[in-house]
């Protein structure tokens, strides 16, 4: 038999999103950094958002696999909660939360 071993990539979060932001409704404008490194393999991202500082629930933000988030400028007004996934290989980090402030 064959032995396998199985190695997971380590992900180093290099830069965490604003734990803050606040912007008006109607003219909302800025966006949300993040950026990691993999010790190797492709490292993606993915924003999802949620109503609460949970992963539980949370949602894709269609189109944000990039380190950048640009703040939707159709929120209205409220407190939304905006984090980062890497991911490489079977390896998954989230990013803290960044709360998003629509006054």
């Amino acid at each position: 038999f064959a032995k396998v071993v199985v190695v997971n990539a380590t992900i180093t979060v290099l830069e965490q999103p604003a734990e803050e932001k606040t912007v008006t409704v109607g003219s909302i404008t800025g966006s949300l950094f993040a950026e990691a490194s993999a010790s190797f393999g492709t490292l993606t991202y993915q924003w999802k958002t949620n109503s609460s500082a949970s992963t539980v629930e949370a949602s894709d933000v269609e189109g944000a696999t990039t380190g950048t988030l640009t703040i939707p400028t159709d929120l209205e007004k409220g407190t939304y909660y905006y984090y980062c996934v890497f991911t490489a290989g079977a390896t998954v980090v989230n990013s803290r939360f960044s709360k998003v402030v629509v006054s």
